[in-house]
């Protein structure tokens, strides 16, 4: 038997590394996962889409809000900027003869869980014939909440301006 003496140390020595393999790809192998990233780029845009649409309908509302705190507890200009809100959400031939009772149950009907108490209702028919009217907080959020709650008609159009110098547009 030939025996040659080497140690270990040797013949780790003589061992040759093995290849590095080949950096893996990272990019999808097949076409289902381009049509899924196309699929979600899609979804995503409408999501967006539609957002942006819901935004600039509501335009209105916000602007409503904002009359309201601009207005400093004035019911009468309170209760005219509800009048020019339903007129931008509402066809004008359903809100524009609208008085009394039948102007509060057209807002209760049209609210979502918004009811006017008979103080809230006063507030609301009687201000803008007064001379000063101060507005409960309860008269400042009702209206608000109804503002925020009513479910708008889609056929109309909401560009009908809510206060002076400000205009909401769909």
């Amino acid at each position: 038997m030939n025996e040659e003496a080497t140690s270990l140390i040797e013949l780790l020595d003589q061992l040759v590394p093995p290849q590095e393999p080949p950096p893996i790809s990272m990019a999808p192998q097949t076409a289902g996962w381009a049509v899924l990233a196309a699929a979600i780029l899609l979804g995503v845009a409408v999501a967006l889409w539609r957002w942006f649409k819901h935004y600039r309908a509501n335009a209105y509302r916000r602007a409503a809000i904002a009359a309201i705190e601009q207005a400093n507890g004035d019911a009468a200009e309170i209760a005219l900027v509800v009048r020019r809100c339903a007129l931008a959400a509402f066809p004008r031939t359903d809100v524009a003869q609208l008085t009394g009772e039948s102007w509060v149950l057209f807002l209760e009907a049209t609210g979502k869980g918004v009811e006017f108490d008979a103080a809230t209702a006063a507030t609301l028919t009687e201000a803008p014939y007064r001379q000063e009217s101060a507005a409960s907080p309860a008269f400042v959020n009702t209206v608000k909440r109804w503002i925020k709650t009513h479910k708008a008609d889609r056929a109309t159009e909401a560009r009908h301006p809510i206060s002076e110098g400000t205009e909401a547009r769909a």
